[in-house]
């Protein structure tokens, strides 16, 4: 079998043609297990984006939730400390009230007390008024003669006007 140059010619370029086909489609393939690659890498990284954006939220929803127990927490420490400033106002009005209360009844019982002595005091002047005259009445009554017996059992007459 004799072949023309053409047909050798042309089976060599077609052998050439068949080889660059083939790398040129080993290249495709390779070009497309690298996009693919490249594809599953971005998939990934979009996969590891989400991932951290749904971290990020959760670390955002717990910093609220924290900040949010912390206003809560101040709000009832202010409404501790104003109950506990009422209750200690209450505590000092009660104490006024208290003080004033035992000052009226000490003072009642003292201006009591100084009633009953000046009547005690006013009833002994009384007495005492009344005890002097009875002795004045009594030394103008005795005769001379009784007061000098008077005077001899050991009485002492003294002036009392």
């Amino acid at each position: 079998l004799v072949q023309s140059p053409d047909s050798l010619l042309q089976a060599g370029a077609s052998k050439v043609l068949l080889h660059m086909a083939k790398a040129e489609s080993q290249r495709a393939t390779a070009a497309t297990h690298r996009a693919t690659s490249a594809k599953e890498a971005a998939l990934q990284q979009k996969h590891i984006a989400e991932a951290a954006q749904v971290e990020a939220r959760k670390q955002q929803i717990i910093a609220e939730t924290q900040r949010n127990i912390a206003i809560q927490a101040q709000q009832e420490a202010e409404e501790k400390e104003a109950q506990i400033k009422e209750a200690q106002g209450w505590m000092v009005a009660f104490a006024v009230a208290l003080t004033i209360a035992v000052g009226k009844l000490v003072f009642n019982l003292l201006a009591s007390r100084l009633t009953k002595q000046r009547a005690a005091v006013q009833d002994s002047d009384e007495a005492v008024q009344e005890c002097k005259a009875d002795c004045k009445a009594a030394v103008a009554e005795a005769t001379p003669d009784a007061l000098l017996s008077a005077q001899t059992a050991g009485a002492k007459i003294v002036d009392i006007s």
